[in-house]
């Protein structure tokens, strides 16, 4: 069989009506009627808590005011983790503090739910303005149906449904921006992103994107809602709660954690599957999770974070500078792009949504649910372009990040089991180094290649 005929194929039967009321079924069934059994909502518990002391004027970030608030809010006997968002992802949520804590949890699960519903529209509709040759209704189906089936299968997604985590308004927020900025409505976009970096500061790393790819506009609007959302904030709930949150920040730091006081090890958690939690099971003697492979102290594995940073962050600039001048010596020639945004930039925007995840001390694998964009617009750009290998290695690492792991399994804690307690970071790094290659390109990337 032709490969032209494989693909026809291929996204005929995914187009199919009765593949997408499968799909449904699958869905339902895997993150809907299963994760609502194993609803232990054990992240939404100092969300809730925090929501409630933010609302009233108190203290989020110290644990005995966490704990007093969560004991007069029905929580008193919950282990509780530490709230370390901004003031204003409590304000935001607010309205689930006229619900009781049960109420609330179920209320957040099915709105994350809507979220991901929402999320897959908005994500087939980027695919398909932003390659040609997916412009077929066919096309549109087929996307929403392999997204569905994606989700139906993401641990990832599971683990944040019953932990009651917030990736999925992470996740909407990004393909909104992208939306906003592929229709040339930069202002909303960047607006959008402010948002994203006032709800949980990794999004912030967009100011990088629109400084590098030069969107003045955009770059304004985002710092300029950062701001105005700001003294919202601080209007509404008070200057103390959010002076209080420094402290938290600096905690959040290579090799350190909040509550750290109380034992808390975050940072080299096996949960974690951050470079800073790499780093510190592999080189720090005495970690107390896994067995170093060398005798080294927590600065040295802090000193390595960095390195290791620093090199993430010399490549984007590297890719977006070359992006840049790519950009401009085609706009010259008077070549046309889909939208609002190139492929090249396009590949760029979802670096950049990588970037946000490498670069904290924390990447816990629920945090992977924001992946599901940046590796979907990578996979159609090899399939479009007919990149068979490249597909073929991103499909492997989009299941690699899918799976269900046991992160603390003894095998992983000493030898080259070691390496696999951060089995899910390698499939971000590789899709990150992926799409700066893809922004960096000078092929006219929106021109798919000939059968």
């Amino acid at each position: 069989m032709k490969l032209s005929h494989a693909r026809l194929l291929v996204t005929r039967c995914l187009s199919h009506p009765l593949s997408l009321v499968v799909v449904l079924i699958i869905y339902v069934v895997r993150q809907v009627a299963i994760p609502l059994i194993h609803l232990h909502s054990n992240d939404f518990k100092h969300l809730y808590a925090g929501i409630h002391a933010i609302w009233r004027g108190e203290d989020p970030y110290t644990a005995p005011s966490l704990l007093r608030v969560a004991a007069e809010c029905g929580l008193g006997d919950a282990a509780l983790n530490p709230y370390v968002y901004l003031p204003f992802t409590g304000l935001v949520l607010g309205f689930l503090k006229f619900f009781s804590f049960h109420t609330a949890a179920h209320i957040w699960f099915f709105a994350n739910h809507a979220m991901i519903f929402i999320s897959g529209y908005l994500f087939a509709r980027s695919l398909v303005e932003t390659f040609p040759e997916l412009r077929k209704p066919e096309s549109l189906r087929a996307i929403v149906c392999m997204y569905l089936l994606t989700m139906a299968f993401s641990h990832p997604l599971t683990r944040n449904l019953t932990a009651g985590q917030l990736n999925c308004v992470l996740l909407l927020v990004y393909l909104l921006a992208f939306q906003a900025l592929q229709a040339r409505r930069e202002n909303l976009g960047g607006a959008l992103l402010g948002f994203g970096a006032m709800f949980k500061l990794s999004p912030a790393v967009f100011v990088l994107f629109f400084g590098l790819t030069r969107r003045r506009k955009a770059l304004i609007a985002m710092v300029l809602s950062m701001v105005l959302l700001s003294l919202l904030s601080i209007a509404t709930a008070g200057i103390r709660v959010h002076l209080d949150f420094f402290p938290v920040l600096r905690q959040m730091g290579y090799g350190r954690s909040t509550w750290q006081e109380y034992g808390a090890t975050f940072w080299k958690d096996p949960w974690n599957q951050s470079l800073n939690s790499l780093w510190t099971h592999l080189v720090v003697a005495g970690n107390g999770v896994t067995v170093a492979w060398w005798g080294g102290t927590q600065s040295v594995a802090n000193l390595l974070t960095w390195c290791s940073s620093a090199l993430l962050l010399a490549l984007y600039v590297w890719g977006g500078l070359r992006m840049a001048r790519t950009e401009q010596l085609f706009r010259s020639q008077g070549s046309e792009t889909a939208g609002g945004l190139s492929a090249r930039e396009a590949s760029f925007y979802q670096a950049t949504v990588l970037l946000s995840l490498l670069l904290p001390s924390l990447m816990w694998d629920h945090y992977l649910v924001q992946t599901i964009f940046p590796f979907g617009w990578l996979l159609a750009h090899a399939w479009v372009h007919r990149r068979y290998a490249q597909l073929l290695i991103l499909v492997v690492a989009l299941v690699g990040t899918l799976v269900p792991w046991a992160y603390d399994a003894e095998r992983f804690r000493t030898g080259w089991g070691v390496l696999l307690m951060s089995v899910m970071l390698y499939p971000v790094l590789l899709a990150y180094v992926i799409a700066v290659g893809e922004a960096a390109s000078a092929a006219k990337t929106l021109q798919p290649r000939p059968s």
